[in-house]
């Protein structure tokens, strides 16, 4: 298989997968990948997937066939309240065949309210197993936000990775308001690195080693606070 590197610099300049992405996100595809290990079992989620342009490049981190859950509205945009994004699921599939590291063969749709699914139906759909990597990208309201954060992390392997987007996005502020509530609520889950429009998190019992290989895989510009937990600035 094409290394992740290569298949990630071809992918980085494809524009036929619509989506709003800063193209340095991609840092982070690799960072997350070296931290945890190219040959870690698992699949990812993402709730929110509208096109795939982010999923894609997310999915590209399986080695190892495990089962990859797309969760979103899709066409049933009526559940969509805040207008964060129009996906579509024939567009999706249409992406995955085209684009997708593996073709879309490991990955399933989900179509559905994130915030009335539970982890185990979220678990089902991938095996049983838990996820390397998470996105956060759905219903941009603060009570989505909180939702799909307590959601990713019932269903996150030990060592994973959350990434939430929209975080300093000034037309999106629920997003920064539901994470700061939560983080006041001084969860196990910790924010580890801010950039590129995007939030990681990880488990705290991970948190210092994760921190450690951020600060050496990328170009790190302070480390700042927020909530009162340490964060790298990217």
């Amino acid at each position: 298989m094409t290394d992740l590197n290569v298949w990630l610099a071809a992918y980085r300049d494809e524009r036929s997968v619509e989506g709003w992405l800063d193209p340095k996100a991609f840092d982070f595809v690799l960072a997350m990948d070296a931290a945890l290990g190219s040959d870690m079992p698992g699949g990812v989620l993402e709730i929110g997937v509208h096109h795939g342009r982010f999923f894609i490049a997310l999915n590209a981190m399986v080695s190892d066939g495990s089962t990859s859950v797309a969760l979103d509205v899709f066409d049933a945009q009526h559940l969509n309240i805040d207008q964060s994004g129009r996906g579509s699921h024939s567009r999706f599939q249409e992406n995955l065949k085209l684009f997708d590291r593996h073709g879309g063969e490991n990955v399933r749709a989900l179509e559905a309210d994130s915030t009335t699914i539970t982890p185990e139906e979220v678990l089902a759909c991938a095996g049983g197993r838990r996820f390397k990597v998470i996105s956060i990208d759905g219903g941009h309201t603060a009570e989505h936000t909180i939702s799909d954060l307590q959601l990713s992390k019932a269903v996150l392997a030990q060592e994973g990775f959350i990434v939430v987007d929209d975080i300093l996005n000034r037309h999106w502020l629920g997003v920064i308001d539901g994470v700061t509530q939560y983080l006041r609520t001084r969860p196990s889950l910790w924010p580890l690195a801010i950039g590129h429009n995007k939030l990681v998190m990880c488990r705290m019992s991970a948190w210092a080693r994760h921190r450690d290989s951020f600060a050496n895989l990328c170009d790190i510009r302070k480390s700042s606070r927020l909530c009162g937990y340490e964060i790298l600035v990217v």
